[in-house]
């Protein structure tokens, strides 16, 4: 057996990571954050933690434009930043770290995302603080990136993404809306069964993600009903943080390839756009490698894997999850163009079952309506 596992974060998990930030925040600082988080004082409190008087930059919107990246890279530069500081979910963490190593160069960031130029090598600090459940981005070397003008998400990997230290503390979740918490909740589940049963995983990543599953499965639930329950909160963030680590060494799958689509030209959020085709997927999938997803079903606690994904599927009707493509705003009409752009990510062929269009076409079609009766695909 030969595999590898990279992943050079430093990761300060609890309460205490509040206490390193001014030793860790070379000054000046440029914090990166969301109007939002600042509204809440949740950028301010990590400001306080930095020491000094770090910049703020918190313009940040839901699935990270390039523009909104090239203008982070430029107060970078501009302000003669050492350390940046992401404050929020992926969408902030992804933004900074594109910004800060595309800060180091001049390289214009198109040709990073589309024509295989060189990622610049970072040279500020990196740290970064998430606020959500889910994303998994604070351990990645990955930022998925929206530019309008090819009404496209894409995403950037690159060594220079990862992080130098992840400050992971679950009270920083306490106050996320039921929304947020489902929807993230379901993304870093997401994150775990992909990496799990992806073509390129490895034992490190598989017993990752099986922790990981367990936890969410264990936790979602009850983090949703009562945002103050700290053991619930914790469990999501560990869970979250697990899966990040696992899905960083095997990237996603057909899940994520097809919600790329539903978030650039729908509007949905990431969780909700990944969710929205899991449970068929999920049947499907299970088709093709049956023990496998068996004994995911059995360490999540489940007699076996219709018994989970049944789980599955009525803890996101608790949730407010939708379960059908129609729910987001899919039509009938829509489906071909889902499917084919759907393909047209590499990472649907790391899926562990048969995908071309055709098929991805009839996943699609069947869960039009009813996210039940989807799956039909063979």
């Amino acid at each position: 057996m030969d595999f590898q596992f990279y992943m050079p974060v430093k990761v300060i998990f609890g309460q205490d990571a509040m206490s390193q930030f001014a030793s860790l925040a070379k000054e000046p600082v440029l914090i990166v954050s969301t109007e939002i988080l600042t509204q809440l004082g949740v950028t301010g409190k990590v400001a306080a933690a930095c020491g000094g008087s770090p910049a703020v930059y918190d313009q940040v919107e839901a699935n990270p434009t390039l523009s909104t990246v090239e203008a982070i890279a430029s107060a970078i530069r501009e302000q003669n930043i050492a350390t940046v500081v992401a404050v929020g979910g992926g969408s902030s963490m992804d933004a900074a770290k594109a910004a800060a190593s595309l800060a180091a160069g001049d390289t214009p960031l198109r040709d990073c995302l589309y024509h295989g130029a060189p990622v610049p090598a970072r040279k500020v600090s990196l740290l970064v603080v998430p606020t959500t459940a889910g994303t998994g981005s604070e351990v990645t070397n990955v930022a998925v990136l929206s530019d309008p003008e090819q009404d496209r998400k894409t995403p950037l990997v690159s060594h220079s993404l990862w992080a130098d230290a992840a400050m992971v503390i679950p009270e920083m979740t306490v106050t996320a809306p039921k929304g947020v918490t489902a929807s993230t909740g379901f993304d870093a589940l997401i994150h775990a069964v992909e990496a799990y049963w992806a073509t390129s995983t490895q034992p490190a990543s598989e017993a990752l993600s099986l922790q990981a599953a367990r936890l969410v499965c264990q936790n979602l639930r009850r983090a949703y009903d009562n945002g103050e329950d700290r053991e619930a909160r914790e469990g999501m963030m560990l869970g979250s943080l697990l899966a990040g680590m696992s899905f960083s060494q095997t990237r996603t799958t057909i899940l994520h390839a097809a919600s790329f689509p539903l978030t650039s030209d729908f509007h949905v959020d990431h969780g909700r756009a990944c969710a929205v085709n899991m449970i068929p997927v999920l049947r499907y999938v299970s088709r093709h490698i049956p023990e496998k997803m068996r004994a995911m079903a059995v360490f999540c606690g489940y007699a076996g894997t219709e018994e989970w994904i049944d789980a599955l599927e009525d803890l996101m009707a608790h949730c407010g999850m939708p379960l059908s493509l129609s729910e987001v705003g899919v039509k009938e009409d829509d489906i071909s163009r889902l499917a084919a752009v759907t393909m047209s990510a590499p990472i649907v062929r790391l899926t562990p079952a048969p995908m071309d269009e055709d098929i991805v076409r009839k996943l699609l079609a069947d869960n039009l309506y009813s996210g039940r009766e989807g799956g039909a695909a063979n």
